[in-house]
């Protein structure tokens, strides 16, 4: 007789959303253009090691910066300047300290 349980991790999900403003620079672009812009280059920053690292130590968690790195991401929402800031971790308070950190 043969026994299987597939006991996984509990992994919590931690979401930050964040509204972006962007200040009048004259450019020609209107302020939803230039939020929506923003927005998404602050997405493609957040999959950087160098905001993962921030995010490790700052978060006061005893993570790594590869494990920081694994464990957030970010996307645009909509085209109006929002971003949210996802963060994971293995208790809700973990995933809300890593989102918290990564998203400043």
């Amino acid at each position: 007789m043969f026994l299987y349980t597939n006991r996984s991790a509990r992994v919590y999900r931690a979401t930050e959303l964040l509204a972006v403003t962007p200040s009048d620079t004259g450019a020609g672009q209107s302020n939803a253009q230039q939020a929506n812009y923003l927005a998404q280059s602050y997405a493609l920053l957040v999959d950087t090691p160098s905001v993962a690292g921030r995010a490790a130590k700052t978060s006061g968690l005893r993570i790594t910066t590869d494990e920081a790195e694994t464990r957030t991401s970010a996307a645009a929402i909509g085209s109006l300047g929002f971003l949210e800031v996802y963060a994971t971790g293995p208790s809700p308070e973990d995933a809300r300290r890593l989102g918290d950190a990564a998203s400043r």
